[in-house]
């Protein structure tokens, strides 16, 4: 041994935490749309339109969850420092959720468990989403009935 002890002999040195590798696709959204706060209705609107590309998507990896759940909330901390926007619920709601995925009643039903025809008179306001119509479609989007019924504050 040459005498010298280098920091990782050293039990006082401090420890130095690898650097966690972020997955590719991670890095490709950030550079598409850079998390940093929104300060325009433009770049607001840029946000929701990415946020709609990614809710079509297949399930997102873990990273992209991330990237969705910070990207949600630099748009819910735009909207709320400038201005409530318009409250949208049941039926317009779920044609918003259709139309950010692309998909068709018919095929909106189908995936809910929805008759074709009742989900076509819900969508009309020709009839009353039910409960158990909620829940199936809060489901197949993904996400808390409260969305669909307009409760979400």
């Amino acid at each position: 041994m040459n005498g010298r002890q280098t920091e990782s002999d050293n039990p006082m040195a401090p420890q130095t935490k690898q650097a966690r590798r972020v997955p590719d696709k991670y890095v490709d959204l950030v550079r598409a749309f850079p998390l940093r706060p929104i300060r325009t209705e433009e770049e607001n609107t840029e946000a929701i339109e990415l946020l709609a590309s990614l809710g079509r998507r297949e399930p997102l990896e873990a990273s992209g969850r991330d990237y969705l759940d910070v990207l949600v909330a630099l748009v819910e901390r735009f909207e709320e420092e400038h201005g409530p926007m318009p409250q949208v619920s049941g039926p317009a709601m779920v044609r918003c959720l259709m139309d950010g995925r692309g998909l068709t009643q018919a095929e909106t039903a189908k995936a809910a468990g929805i008759a074709e025809s009742a989900f076509s008179e819900m969508l009309a306001g020709k009839r009353k989403m039910t409960a158990k119509h909620i829940r199936a479609l809060a489901r197949f989007f993904g996400m808390s009935a409260d969305v669909i019924i307009g409760d979400c504050e």
